[in-house]
């Protein structure tokens, strides 16, 4: 846990009501509103990321279903799979999605360079993608999200 002692206790907790900021512009403003605008504009970020998150994800889905069913072409779809997935794996460690870092690193591994892999590791990346996005899962996801992503790894390792 932070510094602060509980889940209800924040930092604008230690803001003395009368806490007077100067902005850039010159205007002296209570702290109090610097801190509330600053968490409005993360929780408008963190909607966009989910819609770009929604977007990757169905590239993603797409590319996968489509290697899944044209075998012969599987390297174009997996190209498509390994850039959307490199996509995901920024976004996630810049807002606190840790497994989706992880898994997303974890696939692109898998088919960095010649965009070749087995369709079932592939897959198993994906869905574990899915996974971690649709329960909006925060962070490393503890034991289990560790043991996810170890397996995950482990399968990952070419011949």
């Amino acid at each position: 846990m932070s510094e602060y002692d509980s889940e209800e206790d924040t930092p604008d907790d230690d803001l003395e009501a009368d806490t007077q900021v100067t902005t850039a512009d010159g205007q002296t403003v209570p702290a109090k509103d610097i801190l509330a605008q600053a968490e409005a504009n993360l929780a408008e970020v963190i909607a966009d990321l989910s819609d770009w998150a929604d977007d990757d994800m169905r590239e993603i889905l797409e590319a996968c279903s489509a290697a899944e069913n044209d075998p012969d072409n599987r390297q174009k779809y997996f190209e498509t799979i390994f850039s959307k997935a490199h996509n995901l794996k920024g976004l996630g460690g810049s807002f606190g999605f840790d497994l989706v870092t992880e898994i997303g690193g974890s696939l692109c591994d898998y088919l960095r360079g010649d965009f070749t892999g087995d369709f079932e590791t592939v897959s198993l990346h994906v869905k574990s993608l899915k996974l971690v996005l649709d329960q909006e899962m925060l962070g490393d996801g503890g034991e289990e999200g560790r043991a996810l992503v170890g397996g995950l790894r482990e399968l990952a390792v070419k011949k």
